[in-house]
């Protein structure tokens, strides 16, 4: 039977914590579907299934912290047919068959001793002789299992709630509504200790699963800067990183992009990020060697679809970088209202673990921070990130006079075991050489 294991949402993740089912047993399920809640240092994660069938069982309860690649819960092709009653195993009658065997002793019960079978009376001597109560056909009653916990639902983990991950888990635990909840956190938002406040208790809360061994989360940014420096750390420690830089007329781009959003409506209009997201993604179709992951056992793993990882500053400190599906496939005004969604969620809670999972490169945009060059170190086990800066206005030459343009700095990071700076150089002109036709992006 398939398992849904705990997945690996990055390299620097080593264990989860199952913050909560979404599903139970006998629900049945299809690839794509989230089906629990998982904690991370990069905060609350939806998790898909990957397998279509029935859950069988649920092997780890909620509150758990669980290694990557623990067997989370069992599904099967059809719905279960037995009910866990404490340590053992009980097959429940499901079908018409099992009503249809009445004469079948309680499996409780000893066997009565064994007796001559009655000679059949003759027809009409008589009223049938009466059956003895312990023998009298009874309708089959499905055995009683234990009772499964219902799986609580989301407390309006909606995006206009701004709350760290400590915090909804709290919410989630104690049934307290975080919209009812004045947050003190940075820019508003709820922090652990405003729950716990709220729920009249200044002590530390007692989660059942600290007996269990289960670590405490303690401060959310502290872990997950703890995560980026490890991931960092194994990136400058075992990738050999080159570096190039390019800086590239944007000015056409601009221009194209004005009159472009004069024709759609406010919330369909483009910013100007989203062309060299797209740019760098179609110029990846023809350098492949950039696209993909790496590890010691089986070298270089080319990717046939390009996933871009968006990196995006979360509210409060900590970045992320959730992958853009199929960027090179997607029109603008698509790749524009997914990265829109996408910020949403990372900045209020709700990213899927495919999300996190399926990044094949990473791209990393300072330009609204007036930064006009980043230098990036690329996330293992991917093997290039490009960096892009802000636009703009600089003295250029062309056609031998000096005009002012709009201009761009683009840099990749890229793994010298895998690519070199031929083909890293070869890159960037690919992408400077799509800007300039932004129509046929």
């Amino acid at each position: 039977m398939p398992e849904f294991r705990m997945p690996s949402l990055g390299a620097d993740m080593e264990a989860g914590i199952l913050v909560e089912w979404l599903v139970k047993p006998g629900d049945r399920v299809k690839r794509g579907d989230i089906v629990a809640v998982v904690e991370t240092q990069k905060g609350a994660i939806d998790v898909e299934t990957f397998d279509a069938g029935y859950i069988q069982e649920l092997v780890v309860p909620a509150g758990e912290e669980v290694p990557v690649d623990t067997i989370l819960a069992v599904i099967g092709e059809s719905p279960p047919e037995t009910k866990k009653l404490g340590a053992a195993s009980t097959a429940v009658p499901t079908g018409p068959a099992s009503i249809a065997a009445p004469q079948a002793p309680a499996l409780t019960q000893p066997a009565p001793e064994a007796a001559p079978a009655p000679e059949a009376a003759p027809a009409g001597d008589g009223p049938p002789p009466e059956v003895p109560p312990e023998a009298a056909p009874v309708e089959a009653a499905p055995v009683e299992a234990a009772p499964i916990p219902p799986v609580r639902p989301l407390s309006r983990r909606q995006e206009a709630i701004l709350a760290s991950p400590r915090a909804r888990r709290l919410g989630r635990l104690h049934e307290i509504a975080l919209e009812s909840i004045v947050g003190t956190g940075p820019h508003g938002s709820i922090t652990g200790d405003d729950v716990e406040r709220a729920r009249g208790s200044a002590l530390e809360v007692a989660a059942p699963t600290r007996a269990a061994g289960r670590r405490p989360s303690g401060d959310p940014l502290a872990a997950m800067r703890q995560a980026i420096a490890a991931a960092m750390a194994r990136s400058k420690r075992e990738i050999p990183h080159y570096y190039l830089g390019h800086t590239l007329d944007f000015t056409a781009a601009l221009t194209w992009l004005k009159a472009t959003n004069k024709e759609r409506g406010v919330k369909e209009r483009l910013l100007p990020v989203i062309l060299p997201l797209k740019a760098i993604a179609r110029a990846l179709g023809e350098f492949p060697e950039l696209n993909g992951t790496y590890n010691e056992a089986d070298g270089f793993n080319p990717s046939v679809s390009i996933h871009l990882g968006f990196a995006i500053a979360m509210r409060g400190g900590g970045l992320v970088a959730p992958a853009l599906h199929d960027t090179d496939r997607r029109s603008l005004g698509e790749l524009m209202a997914a990265l829109r969604d996408l910020v949403g969620r990372v900045r209020s809670g709700g990213l899927r673990s495919s999300e996190l999972r399926d990044p094949t490169i990473t791209v990393t945009s300072l330009g609204d921070r007036g930064v006009d060059t980043v230098h990036g170190v690329i996330y293992p086990r991917q093997v290039a990130i490009v960096g892009v800066g802000t636009p703009s206005l600089r003295p250029w030459v062309v056609d031998g006079s000096v005009v002012p343009r709009t201009l761009v700095d683009i840099t990749l990071a890229a793994d010298h075991r895998v690519s070199d700076g031929h083909r890293g150089a070869l890159f960037l002109a690919a992408v400077d050489r799509l800007l300039q036709e932004p129509e046929a992006l």
